[in-house]
């Protein structure tokens, strides 16, 4: 997606239909609900004064153009919440708020240890099961 002019204030917005949702005043639709609670992450943190919006608006355009770029090498789309999450973790470690060897350390303690579990869920952190080190 390319960005385009939001009318919420927040400058240049990116055109998805959670970005949508928001510029409707309605709430957005997620996938899963794990995208709901990046989303609201992200949302809080922003109001918590850890980041501008702009700041983040930045950083989610470039996670969105680099997903483009994954894409065009691998074959794999990545889906919005995907993205947001990436650009969520390149904001907060960019800000110092964490590192990512934090990040890697919670991904490898929220999934199973069987390498054959068959997940519900997408794996947004591209965490390699089988291969724990």
């Amino acid at each position: 997606m390319k960005p385009v002019p939001d009318q919420t204030g927040r400058g240049v917005g990116l055109a998805s239909a959670w970005d949508r949702a928001l510029e409707a005043g309605e709430p957005p639709q997620f996938q899963s609900p794990w995208e709901a609670r990046a989303f609201a992450m992200v949302v809080k943190l922003s109001e918590a004064g850890h980041f501008t919006w702009s700041e983040w608006v930045g950083f989610l355009s470039r996670s969105i153009a680099e997903s483009g770029a994954k894409e065009a090498t691998d074959g794999r789309r990545r889906s919005y919440g995907e993205q947001w999450i990436a650009a969520a973790e390149s904001l907060l470690i960019a800000k110092g708020i964490t590192s990512a060897e934090q990040l890697q350390a919670r991904r490898l303690a929220c999934w199973p240890i069987n390498p054959g579990h068959a997940h519900s869920t997408p794996n947004p952190a591209g965490v390699n099961h089988v291969n724990r080190s």
